[in-house]
């Protein structure tokens, strides 16, 4: 497995949040978590080693902030759905394809 890069981004409007990034791309973010919980359900998943690297997760870290400030609708970053069962990676699929602003039901 690859290795998985995590940081916190404290005091957004979500709370804290931990995103997780892999070099296939944006692996997990997680709510209102400490680090310890986070590792582990990461450790669960198959993510390891596991190591807190603010340069390797900036890109992530930067659009996620940028989004809660209203200043970003789309994102550009690979997403890696290892980490997501069948469903899961199905319903996000589904959600990328609405419109920014847009609301639907299934």
């Amino acid at each position: 497995m690859d290795t998985t890069w995590i940081c916190q981004i404290p005091d957004t409007p979500l709370e804290t949040l931990w995103i997780a990034v892999t070099d296939t791309g944006l692996a997990a973010i997680a709510f209102s978590q400490n680090q310890a919980n986070f590792t582990e359900w990461l450790d669960r998943h198959g993510c390891r080693p596991v190591i807190y690297d603010e340069e390797r997760t900036a890109l992530a870290r930067q659009q996620i902030l940028e989004y809660l400030a209203g200043e970003r609708t789309e994102f550009t970053l690979p997403l890696d759905w290892r980490f997501m069962n069948d469903f899961q990676a199905r319903a996000l699929q589904a959600t990328l394809a609405i419109p920014y602003g847009a609301t639907t039901t299934y």
